[in-house]
């Protein structure tokens, strides 16, 4: 299976609104927006009401709280080696696993990083590099 792997229209706008208020540092941000399907500034003030400061990291708990707040639930898939499709136990990278499914929205955290996967698609610019992935946490909307 292989991800698409093409520069996203929805990361490339996150990176504009991004810009636009001299924010950095906001991956939590963009993969939170595009993961949930709402605009940089609604994922950018439920961040901030989490406690995530202008400029600042996020932590995964100020993530997860966002998520809950904008409707979704989170289930971890992947935690370190437990599930990679490998002959050698490995974390694998963020476009080689054989376990993202179709029309699923999936959270992959890297080491000091966050990317969204939506659709089997990498929004973020670590599409199509090599980072070794740390953690992926599928979404659910709650209904």
């Amino acid at each position: 299976m292989v991800i698409k792997r093409d520069k996203t229209p929805e990361y490339a706008q996150m990176c504009k609104s991004a810009s636009a208020i001299n924010e950095n540092n906001d991956c939590t941000v963009k993969a939170l927006a595009i993961a949930a399907g709402v605009n940089y500034y609604d994922a950018h003030d439920a961040l901030a009401a989490m406690g995530r400061k202008k400029g600042k990291g996020a932590y995964m708990t100020q993530l997860f709280g966002a998520l809950a707040k904008l409707g979704f639930e989170v289930t971890s898939v992947l935690h370190d080696q437990r599930i990679h499709n490998s002959s050698r136990p490995t974390t694998g990278t963020i476009c080689n696993y054989k376990f993202i499914k179709d029309r699923a929205t999936y959270l992959v955290q890297t080491s000091q990083h966050v990317a969204a996967i939506k659709d089997k698609t990498v929004h973020d610019y670590t599409n199509g590099r090599k980072f070794q992935v740390k953690a992926v946490w599928q979404l659910w909307r709650i209904k």
